[in-house]
């Protein structure tokens, strides 16, 4: 009895071999959190490594397919592709596809993908599937920063602005720019501003991971229209790296008027209460 349930246990694995394997799907080492972060006007490949040891049986083949799904509802100046499609095996297999990413004026945007591959056998029976999800964001620059290789002297590989261009509306208002440098491992720059003009207030505070805020404001009241200019650079001891010219437009506007109206209405109320006494304590008269 126990020999047949043996025999029977055989023939199921030979027959069937497909449950007793498994299909994997991991993107390149590179690719740190499944993020990958993109510059304008570039041209990237996103490797994945599908691995299966699926045995085929006589007159047996499986077919890989690889699907691409973009949860985004609109995609901006962006191109998104697969190298392939599908392959065919007919036992253990290491194969790789690309990810095709072409970045027109890609800024402001977070991309979420699903990459999926499917195995299908001779019969188009589904017969295993992984996915991993992506997620493609927009670092603001013109510069592509790729992942430094192991032993790689530290060097410094760029910065991001969250924009160049600011506006200041008056003297009241304040406005705030993130500047981020990358570097190699935890190879750290600071950063240093300065600007044109005196009648600029700069606050500029180091954030965590390489990253500063520059808050700027206008030193008083007595400041005039104008446009003003913010000069940075990212430094350690050894070396220094310039950072775009940041712009400040301020426009100087009024912000008395709100004010001067509530006065005019309460004057003119408090004079209709007097009035209104006044005409009753003549009438005692």
């Amino acid at each position: 009895m126990n020999y047949k349930i043996i025999f029977l246990f055989l023939t199921l694995i030979i027959l069937t071999p497909g449950i007793f394997s498994h299909v994997n799907l991991s993107v390149d080492p590179s690719v740190s959190n499944n993020t990958v972060y993109l510059s304008k006007n570039i041209s990237k490949d996103v490797l994945f490594n599908y691995t299966s040891n699926y045995s085929s049986t006589i007159n047996n083949t499986y077919r890989a397919e690889y699907d691409l799904k973009i949860y985004s509802q609109e995609l901006k100046e962006i191109d998104l592709s697969l190298s392939k499609t599908e392959e065919y095996f007919v036992s253990d297999v290491f194969s790789s596809f690309a990810l095709n990413i072409r970045s027109l004026n890609y800024i402001d945007q977070t991309i979420n993908l699903r990459i999926k591959v499917s195995v299908y056998d001779s019969l188009n029976n589904l017969v295993d599937s992984d996915y991993l999800f992506l997620k493609i964001i927009s670092n603001n620059s013109e510069y592509e920063f790729s992942e430094s290789p192991i032993n790689k002297v530290p060097e410094y590989k760029g910065y991001s602005l969250s924009r160049d261009k600011m506006i200041l509306l008056n003297y009241l208002d304040k406005d705030k720019i993130s500047i981020k440098n990358h570097v190699d491992y935890s190879f750290v720059y600071d950063v240093n501003c300065t600007s044109n003009s005196k009648d600029l207030s700069l606050d500029l505070r180091y954030d965590g991971d390489n990253k500063h805020i520059l808050e700027v404001s206008i030193a008083n009241n007595s400041v005039q229209e104008d446009l003003f200019y913010i000069s940075c650079y990212a430094f350690n001891k050894d070396d220094i790296k310039d950072i775009r010219t940041i712009t400040v437009n301020y426009l100087n506007q009024d912000i008395n008027v709100s004010d001067e109206t509530i006065i005019e209405e309460e004057v003119i109320e408090d004079n209709k209460i007097k009035t209104f006494f006044k005409n009753i304590f003549e009438k005692l008269k």
